[in-house]
């Protein structure tokens, strides 16, 4: 089952209430997210999930999957092709096409997470 699946406009699948529970921190790179996310964690047994790290490293297997559906080579691009060979705009226009489809993947994450504290969601990508 995906996360629209038999469902009512608008609602979302969140069997473990995951979701609806979450405490959202979002905003640009470098604005303290994980600092307070951490804190609050420390200080009141909240748990974190910290999207970073999930992007870097568990959302790489999807990433792969997703460029070779699209009939695109599975490996990433090199360095200069994304870094030195795409102008700003192309860059930018990749980066918003990309938040739709990496924030589905970081739903299904908190959706598999049960806490029994209150859960913090925070990244740049949120």
């Amino acid at each position: 089952m995906t996360g629209h699946d038999s469902l009512a406009d608008g609602e979302v699948w969140d069997p473990f209430g995951t979701l609806r529970r979450a405490l959202w921190i979002g905003g640009g790179q470098w604005a303290g997210k994980s600092t307070v996310a951490r804190t609050l964690a420390v200080r009141y047994g909240v748990t974190v999930y910290h999207y970073d790290y999930h992007d870097a490293r568990g959302h790489n297997d999807r990433r792969i999957a997703r460029r070779v559906a699209l009939g695109e080579p599975a490996t990433e691009p090199d360095p200069d092709t994304v870094w030195v060979h795409t102008g700003p705009e192309e860059m930018a226009a990749e980066t918003l096409a990309g938040f739709p489809v990496r924030f589905d993947w970081a739903l299904d994450d908190l959706r598999a997470l049960v806490s029994g504290h209150s859960v913090i969601a925070e990244g740049w990508g949120l």
